[in-house]
């Protein structure tokens, strides 16, 4: 087993969440090599090799690993820390255990920016994709809390190629579309 166990080390209050808390562990031992497999796996995850630290949002918590460190942010309680670090270390030893199928990702992902995806975009603000205006939609795709194919002006045939040029760019840079 790659990663043995995880202690927390440190819990309190989140100053940004009313009534959750943020918290620090140990794993049981440097998992920096593995950062890279990990930056591949986990396509949305932000990895800094010059650190090398590692940073990645899954629902509401943001998580940063460096070395022998974890810290994460807007736990529910306790509770919900125990299982989501059940769960990172699950997801650290599977991780480790296919090393050998998996490409690792060496370099650190552009980060893309609402106003790059608005320029494919539209900008009739219809609202069809829920949201109130084209910028609004820019922004949830950059947050990972819209999907691209809730646009349909985009899916028309005259704006497909527009799509796949957009489909790609979100791929390349880690996101799912759907």
């Amino acid at each position: 087993m790659y990663l043995d166990h995880i202690t927390i080390i440190f819990m309190e209050p989140c100053t940004t969440g009313h009534g959750r808390i943020k918290i620090r562990a140990q794993l049981s031992h440097n998992i920096d090599d593995l950062l890279p497999y990990l930056n591949a796996v986990i396509k949305t995850a932000n990895y800094n090799p010059k650190v090398p630290s590692f940073s990645y949002k899954t629902g509401n918590h943001i998580i940063t690993v460096q070395g022998d460190t974890l810290s994460a942010t807007q736990m529910e309680n306790e509770s919900d820390a125990y299982e989501f670090l059940e769960q990172f270390q699950i997801m650290v030893n599977d991780t480790a255990d296919n090393q050998k199928h998996i490409t690792p990702l060496n370099n650190q992902r552009k980060r893309l920016k609402p106003f790059e995806l608005y320029r494919y975009l539209p900008k009739t603000n219809c609202k069809s994709c829920g949201e109130a205006t084209c910028m609004a939609f820019a922004i949830k795709l950059v947050n990972n809390s819209q999907k691209l194919d809730r646009c349909s002006l985009l899916k028309e045939r005259e704006t497909l190629s527009t799509y796949q040029q957009l489909a790609s760019i979100l791929t390349e840079s880690g996101y799912d579309l759907y």
